[in-house]
């Protein structure tokens, strides 16, 4: 599957502002796959909290800031959304942990 980097416009956003491609995109779409797999609770946390830190890395910690709490209310897997938590299965719930 090819992931389309960072969804809400941010990656378009960016592009149309300065011509050239995100620097932290390949963090999206490191964190677009691990949304269609998706997993537990945890699984998703240390998912958002990767992109947060792989964004900031980047030299981006404001964008990094506003891209953790925007996953963190959109991509709960409850709204069945293309872009929720585990996407790419046909499960809308969390894996129990354990």
């Amino acid at each position: 599957k090819k992931y389309d980097g960072c969804s809400g416009g941010m990656s378009k956003t960016w592009r149309k502002v300065s011509g050239k491609n995100p620097p932290w995109e390949a963090c999206c779409d490191d964190h677009d796959q691990a949304y269609a797999k998706g997993g537990t609770c945890l699984d998703r946390l240390m998912a958002d909290i990767k992109l947060r830190r792989c964004v900031s890395n980047n030299g981006h910690p404001i964008w990094a800031f506003f891209m953790y709490y925007g996953v963190r209310m959109g991509g709960v897997p409850y709204l069945r959304t293309p872009w929720r938590w585990g996407f790419a299965t046909k499960c809308y719930h969390y894996k129990k942990e354990g």
